[in-house]
C-alpha cells in the first residue's frame, strides 16, 4: 500500500498531466461527443468521471470518520461502478467544459489537502465499521481512486485515451 504522501504525489502528478493534455483545446473541442473511451464520452466527460471518483473519495472519507460505512462499498458490492459511471457522466453532461475544469480543480484542491490533513495513523486505520474486514482508510480509498492495473491507478487508466485525444486537438 502506498503510504499517503506517496498518494499525494500520484494524484497530483496526475492531476497536472490531464490540465497538460488539454492545455490549449478548444472548449468546443471539448465538449465533442463521442471521442473518447472507445467513442462514448466527450473530453469533457471525463474530466467529470474523474472528478467524480475524487467527489466519492472525500465523500468516504467523511463517512470513514464518522465511523460510518462509505456509501460506496454497497456500490461496488451490488453492481459495481458502471451504473454509477453513467449516472454521473449523464448529470454532468449539461454542465459547460469551463464549469467542469473549474470543478476538476476545486475538487483536487480539496481531496489532497484533506488528505494532507490526515496522520500515518489515520491513513493506516483499520475501519471501524466492520472489524472483520480489515480494511484500512488508505485501502479503502485505493479502491475507489484504483482501476483493473491497481490502487490510485484511476487517471492513469485514462491517460491513454486522453493522449490520444490531445495528439489529435492539441494546436501546433
Amino acid at each position: 500500500m502506498l503510504t499517503r504522501d506517496e498518494v499525494l504525489d500520484v494524484i497530483n502528478r496526475d492531476h497536472r498531466t490531464v490540465h497538460a493534455l488539454l492545455a490549449g483545446i478548444s472548449v468546443e473541442e471539448l465538449e465533442e461527443p463521442a471521442t473518447i473511451g472507445g467513442g462514448e464520452w466527450s473530453a469533457k466527460d471525463l474530466v467529470g468521471h474523474l472528478t467524480t471518483w475524487e467527489e466519492i473519495a472525500l465523500a468516504s472519507i467523511d463517512e470513514w470518520e464518522r465511523g460510518e460505512r462509505p456509501a460506496i462499498e454497497a456500490t461496488f458490492a451490488q453492481a459495481g461502478g458502471d451504473a454509477l459511471n453513467a449516472d454521473e457522466v449523464a448529470r454532468k453532461s449539461i454542465v459547460p467544459a469551463p464549469e467542469v475544469l473549474r470543478r476538476f480543480d476545486e475538487v483536487h484542491e480539496l481531496l489532497a489537502t484533506t488528505l494532507r490533513g490526515l496522520a500515518a495513523q489515520e491513513w493506516e486505520q483499520r475501519a471501524t465499521y466492520d472489524q472483520e474486514v480489515g480494511t484500512t482508510l488508505g485501502s479503502l480509498l485505493g479502491g475507489i481512486l484504483g482501476s483493473e492495473t491497481g490502487p490510485f491507478q484511476h487517471f492513469a487508466a485514462h491517460l491513454r485515451d486522453l493522449r490520444a485525444f490531445s495528439e489529435l486537438h492539441a494546436p501546433g
